[in-house]
């Protein structure tokens, strides 16, 4: 358990690094770096418990398991200032309500400045096993250290929640703004989700056993192979991805300022029914849909027309996202492969503008009511009494 903490601190500690380096976005990368040595700092105490370590004197171990403290408690803050960040449409700005985020974190800091002070006796008998207490001191920090880790425990329902609900929405305007989302839409987050609340309920079984009864846990590598799976998840995916959707927003601005095609007003019914008809040539005619990095910033940019304009006349006479009213395209554009064509399916899905196989044959079901196999099977019947 200690070897496997010393290599989750290492990771952690590398991962922080590079991400603290990054000059780009860095408001987005900080919250996370930030997440990183706070982790480092928190898994100390762990290390400290290698067999070559014990000679070290308690105050050694026992100041590090203050150190955790506000350690842990910044960990769900910035863990949800990242997700923020990169789920903005803009770039964020701090304000003062954000600060409430870092109560408990102070909290933290501060009952480790006491323990800094605390005489070595007192320290001791604080990190004993046992629950009785010998001093108003001893017992004030045993109470407080409680408390904040109870209010810890409570932290993740708060950030999940607050998480979940920030993910719903920014999956929802990612289909008003690009034709292929798998790569910006966070899915990995949700599997952090889940390896947060199995550390969660281990560490709430092991704290109430610790605190509440006799019974002394045994320990087991299990938590710590935890803890490492959760920051390479973390680190493989938190280094690699990028905000977008401010990327985009971005994108769309400064073409509404390149292509200024329309007056900065709601667009009348004859507008509309022009722009609809631009935008279906440039599906009909250019096969636009067929790029699978289309944005609804460069479908504007092809027919002169503000962004904005372009989502207007997709919501209001097309009936769609732009998501979906691309996706649209792309799958009549596969029908017609899959029905006329020898290609294998994923070739057809590649042709007609999908990332993925299952991107495919999500939109493809959606659309059509059945797998694209299944669909070619059923017309090389249709056609074979024909034939």
């Amino acid at each position: 358990a200690a070897f496997l903490s010393a290599v989750t601190l290492g990771q952690a500690l590398l991962s922080g690094s590079v991400l603290v380096s990054r000059v780009r976005d860095r408001r987005v990368y900080l919250p996370l770096a930030v997440f990183f040595f706070a982790l480092a700092v928190s898994g100390m105490s762990a290390v400290l418990d290698t067999p070559s370590l014990q000679g070290l004197p308690h105050t050694v171990s026992h100041l590090a398991g203050g150190a955790s403290l506000p350690a842990d408690m910044l960990l769900l803050p910035m863990f949800w200032f990242y997700v923020r960040a990169m789920t903005s449409e803009r770039e964020e700005v701090w304000s003062r309500r954000d600060l409430a985020h870092l109560v408990p974190a102070v909290g933290g800091l501060g009952i480790f400045a006491l323990l800094l002070v605390t005489p070595d006796a007192d320290r001791i008998a604080l990190f004993d096993t046992g629950r009785d207490r010998a001093s108003t001191l001893q017992t004030t920090l045993f109470v407080s250290i409680i408390g904040l880790y109870v209010i810890w425990l409570g932290q993740w329902f708060f950030y999940a929640l607050a998480i979940l609900k920030r993910l719903i929405a920014y999956r929802g305007r990612l289909k008003d703004l690009f034709a292929s989302t798998e790569h910006l839409e966070l899915g990995w987050i949700g599997w952090i989700g889940v390896l947060i609340l199995i550390d969660w309920a281990w560490v709430a079984a092991v704290f109430a056993l610790e605190v509440f009864t006799d019974i002394t846990p045994v320990e087991e590598p299990w938590l710590s192979l935890l803890d490492l799976a959760l920051v390479w998840t973390l680190s493989i995916w938190g280094l690699r991805q990028t905000p977008g959707l401010a990327t985009e927003i971005a994108a769309a601005e400064d073409a509404a300022k390149a292509e200024p095609r329309y007056e900065k007003s709601a667009l009348s019914d004859e507008q509309i029914a022009r722009l609809a008809d631009k935008i279906k040539a440039a599906m009909r005619e250019d096969q636009l849909y067929r790029d699978p990095d289309l944005s609804l910033s460069m479908l504007a940019k092809h027919i002169s027309a503000r962004p904005n304009y372009v989502s207007q006349t997709l919501n209001a006479k097309l009936g769609a996202t732009f998501f979906d009213y691309v996706n649209a395209w792309r799958v009549k554009d596969a029908q017609a492969q899959l029905s006329s064509g020898s290609d294998t399916v994923l070739a057809i899905a590649f042709a007609a503008g999908f990332n993925t196989r299952s991107s495919f044959y999500t939109a493809f079901k959606r659309h059509v009511g059945s797998t694209p196999s299944a669909w070619r099977k059923t017309r090389a019947c249709e056609k074979a009494p024909a034939e």
